[in-house]
């Protein structure tokens, strides 16, 4: 489930989990990063500290976090004089963001996935999204 607490500028957002991680050919160690920010919006500017990470499942190619977080909104969406999220008619549409990366340690980090939710102004339920790049993730 996916709500907007008006005083917090925030979505609280539940990681279940994701399934049939099978991207690379050795046993991945996934964890998920999730973020706001809009459609067209390179990865590295919606990732401005704002951005959530969770723990990494070792070696697991169905992990489980089950992990509840807050992810605030762009700071453009955010104002004093604004009630609501979104509330001017110049605010482009905002989308909550999930990667599944592979934690790579030396090598360096892969992204497995990544999901892509459209946040209007009604609240969402719990999903499974198709991963671009391969899985499935479930979120709350």
């Amino acid at each position: 489930q996916v709500s907007r607490p008006a005083l917090h500028h925030a979505i609280q957002v539940e990681v279940l989990s994701a399934t049939d991680l099978s991207f690379v050919k050795s046993l991945p160690v996934p964890y998920c990063v999730v973020v706001t920010g809009y459609p067209d919006q390179p990865w590295g500017k919606k990732c401005d500290g704002r951005e959530y990470k969770t723990s990494p499942a070792l070696r697991e190619r169905h992990p489980r976090w089950n992990a509840l977080c807050h992810v605030a909104f762009p700071p453009d969406q955010v104002s004093v004089s604004r009630v609501e999220f979104g509330k001017a008619t110049e605010a482009p549409p905002v989308e909550l963001c999930v990667r599944v990366m592979d934690a790579g340690g030396l090598r360096g980090d892969r992204m497995a996935g990544e999901a892509r939710v459209r946040l209007g102004q009604a609240s969402h339920g719990a999903g499974t999204y198709r991963l671009m790049g391969g899985g499935y993730a479930t979120l709350s």
